[in-house]
């Protein structure tokens, strides 16, 4: 019997497609949940993982790798081609870490032991959708690994005490680095009979999780939070429209954009089928679009990139959550999604179908 297990890791696109070693007496391998404003703007979900690799990475296998610094002890990796984020590298412990939605198998691999810093979401942001993991309930670190608890439904003071806010009319998102900057509007007081299915509340854009496998290997993390928001109501920083025509001269992707003020900056595209457009930051790789030429009712923004402004990363003055889970029968982390189910069912909508269609 062998002492190592082989575990297959991968990006969408396949240029990163390579098997790691693990000692078999070394698993599962631990993992936190962060939550940290870093983790949800350079990935563009609300909440990330990785595992510690057994030995170093060999970054010269891997040419379409990018490295982005998000910190000054944390550089992320993420593929050039479809976005997906795969490994990082700890400089003060000289540690190689790969992202768990880019490995094949989860079960028996992986274990969560708590989601942490959640003191950045001042609302407790997508910890308090996931109270559990494989049974047990998770502690929830107020930043990391060793840092005080926070108790259930913990919300920052300053916004447990305020007013919900109203009148604004801008929200906000960005990546990391800042490459793609734009902002969304309020949904129209008329909607479109076309448009209707995806609203259920008409001040608020509806929002869900993802778990499929297309969604999870071009983010590289296992859900993917998205927002839906129609066509015309995303804005470039100069006020603009962002155009989502494939024939439109406003979407031209060079691969080398620096940021544009104003203008649609270090999008990257990476066309998943044939008319999904999945887009991404090329400079420190959030996801950032998903849009099918089938479908063009709504546009899905990765819900991480949305500016928390105070009021908390879930945005719940300009979002209403589902409480369903798309694609469940793609979930390669069953124990995770049972524990984001549960804590979804006390506190959404009901599982309503939004008829997304295929996100292949």
């Amino acid at each position: 019997m062998s002492n190592m297990t082989s575990v297959p890791a991968s990006c969408h696109c396949k240029a990163v497609d390579t098997v790691l070693e693990f000692p078999t007496t070394s698993l599962p391998l631990p993992t936190n949940i962060c939550h940290c404003d870093s983790s949800r703007h350079v990935s563009g979900t609300m909440c990330t993982s990785y595992v510690v690799l057994a030995s170093p990475l060999e970054l010269d296998q891997f040419p379409s790798l990018v490295g982005y610094q998000s910190s000054t002890d944390l550089t992320r990796y993420f593929c050039k081609t479809c976005g997906c984020h795969m490994f990082g590298f700890h400089s003060p412990s000289s540690t190689w870490k790969v992202a768990t939605g880019a490995l094949d198998k989860i079960d028996g691999i992986v274990k969560v032991q708590a989601n942490m810093w959640i003191s950045d979401t001042l609302d407790g942001g997508l910890a308090d959708r996931i109270p559990h993991v494989g049974g047990q309930q998770l502690p929830r670190l107020k930043e990391g690994v060793g840092s005080e608890e926070l108790p259930s439904g913990w919300k920052e003071p300053v916004i447990a005490k305020a007013e919900p806010k109203s009148g604004e009319d801008k929200l906000h998102l960005s990546c990391h680095c800042g490459g793609v900057r734009l902002y969304v509007t309020k949904p129209p007081k008329d909607i479109p009979e076309h448009q209707r299915r995806f609203m259920r509340d008409p001040k608020r854009w509806m929002a869900s999780n993802c778990v499929c496998t297309s969604c999870r290997k071009t983010l590289g993390f296992e859900i993917q939070n998205w927002t839906f928001v129609f066509p015309g109501y995303i804005f470039q920083m100069d006020g603009k429209p962002l155009p989502f025509d494939p024939k439109s001269p406003g979407r031209t992707w060079s691969g080398e954009n620096d940021p544009q003020p104003g203008g649609p900056g270090t999008l990257q595209e990476y066309r998943s089928s044939e008319l999904v457009h999945r887009e991404f930051c090329g400079r420190c790789g959030a996801t950032v679009f998903f849009w099918d030429e089938g479908r063009m009712q709504v546009i899905d923004i990765s819900f991480g990139l949305l500016d928390h402004a105070g009021v908390g990363s879930r945005r719940d003055d300009w979002t209403m959550w589902m409480s369903g889970v798309s694609y469940t029968e793609d979930s390669i982390n069953p124990s995770l999604l049972e524990g984001l189910q549960d804590g979804l069912k006390a506190v959404a909508l009901d599982n309503l179908s939004l008829g997304l269609g295929d996100r292949k």
